[in-house]
């Protein structure tokens, strides 16, 4: 799954509202009105406040057949999630192009994508890898990925970095884990958990790890059952702009790692 971000292009509004001021250049009233429209406009844009985030599932198959049965699939978990998540197939080639443009980090435009070759908008001229940054032909931009996500967590855990602006996201989900290797990586977090739960004198820390205990059992009979799958998952986050503005970025995430996994380090 992608998070991709596209900015939302002012210009025609404020152009629409700057006509009518000059239509109405005799009456001080709605001049003041429309004015006041277009510096709101204009404050949004100075505020880094006109973008607009948009979610795509990219899904890969061996052929047809299963490719049509893991898009029927994914749409009826969709659709009997709660609430209901709408998804759209995207078959319109335009379309499909604006997206592998925007994944790519091109600057094409609609008629570039209408008589250019895809490859062409979307290989950069230049690629190096910098210490801390990699650099895209003259733009710069950080590489992120979380190493270790804790066991159980909480429904939202990634809400607030797919909603950080100016930021893309990208969950790839892998092949399902082996039983047996499953099993052996629950085996040796639960022996962990038993070993700090022996050692707390917290009362809410051994609450909670206790809870976690029994979600650990639960889990682990579903999967010798059967009932329960586990893939495996990669988070890559891509950060751009000046090395202030991906600093920035750099501390939110960093705020946000603290808030969710200190409390984690507390159950391991």
């Amino acid at each position: 799954m992608y998070k991709l971000d596209d900015k939302i292009d002012l210009n025609a509004n404020k152009d629409y509202y700057n006509n009518l001021i000059e239509e109405y250049s005799d009456n001080t009233e709605k001049i003041n009105f429309l004015t006041e429209r277009v510096e709101r406009f204009e404050r949004l844009e100075e505020e880094n406040l006109t973008t607009t985030s948009r979610y795509y599932f990219v899904i890969v198959s061996a052929n047809e057949k299963a490719l049509e049965h893991i898009l029927e699939e994914l749409e009826m978990h969709c659709s009997n999630m709660t609430p209901r998540l709408n998804v759209k197939r995207i078959i319109n080639k335009l379309e499909i192009y604006q997206f592998l443009v925007n994944l790519y980090l091109s600057s094409a435009n609609i008629e570039q994508l209408m008589w250019s070759d895809l490859v062409e908008l979307t290989v950069p001229f230049s690629l190096n890898e910098c210490v801390s940054y990699v650099k895209k032909d003259s733009e710069e931009m950080q590489v992120v990925t979380i190493k270790k996500v804790p066991p159980f967590i909480d429904e939202l855990f990634f809400e607030e970095l797919f909603n950080v602006p100016n930021v893309r996201c990208c969950i790839h989900i892998k092949d399902t884990i082996p039983t047996e290797e499953l099993v052996r990586r629950l085996d040796s977090n639960y022996e962990f958990l038993i070993s700090k739960r022996s050692t707390t004198r917290k009362l809410s820390d051994a609450t909670e790890m206790d809870t976690e205990k029994e979600n650990f059992k639960a889990l682990m009979k579903q999967i010798k059952t059967g009932d329960e799958k586990i893939k495996e998952v990669d988070f890559i986050i891509i950060i751009n702009g000046t090395k202030k503005e991906r600093d920035e970025k750099l501390k939110e995430f960093k705020n946000w790692h603290d808030k969710h996994l200190i409390k984690k380090k507390r159950n391991n």
